[in-house]
């Protein structure tokens, strides 16, 4: 994404009216495997949004990511939550292509599957009370198909590895 578009997001509209939770996932434009994503909940008190991704096939749990939760007594009112990324890593994989990207950028990236390749994924997205740790429930699940983070390792690297000449 752009470094515009992610202030946008970043600094966009807090909350919206509204009283049924919804989340929005898409792939960045021009980088396969990297998302983004946003959902809009009103737990009513404070705790932990828990985004599980998990393959529709295996049941395996591909990511699992906190968030803290916004929360109002007005029950017609939907917070944005960006979903915390995992930019530095994708930056130093990259060797800064993607530098130009503010840090807390809401970018994240699935590592299972084969490149290239769409998979089947439930994201269910969880709320857990900070007064009770044990506890959560859900808030809502949605199937989506996604491509695994496609690494390209650096020409040197491969050199490295005997793989380039």
């Amino acid at each position: 994404p752009e470094a515009a578009m992610v202030e946008s997001m970043l600094r966009g509209r807090r909350s919206y009216e509204g009283e049924t939770p919804a989340i929005r996932l898409q792939e960045t434009p021009g980088q396969e495997g990297v998302y983004q994503a946003e959902i809009y909940a009103n737990p009513g008190r404070e705790g932990i949004l828990l985004i599980y991704i998990r393959d529709l096939q295996t049941g395996q749990t591909l990511r699992c990511i906190p968030c803290l939760a916004c929360c109002s007594d007005n029950p017609k009112e939907l917070f944005r939550h960006s979903i915390p990324g995992d930019l530095s890593a994708i930056q130093q994989e990259y060797s800064g292509i993607h530098s130009h990207l503010p840090q807390g950028s809401p970018v994240f990236t699935i590592r299972e599957g084969d490149d290239h390749l769409y998979t089947g994924v439930e994201v269910e997205v969880r709320f857990q009370r900070s007064d009770d740790d044990s506890a959560s429930y859900p808030l809502l699940r949605k199937c989506y198909n996604v491509r695994s983070f496609d690494y390209v390792a650096p020409a040197a690297e491969l050199k490295a590895e005997g793989q380039v000449q």
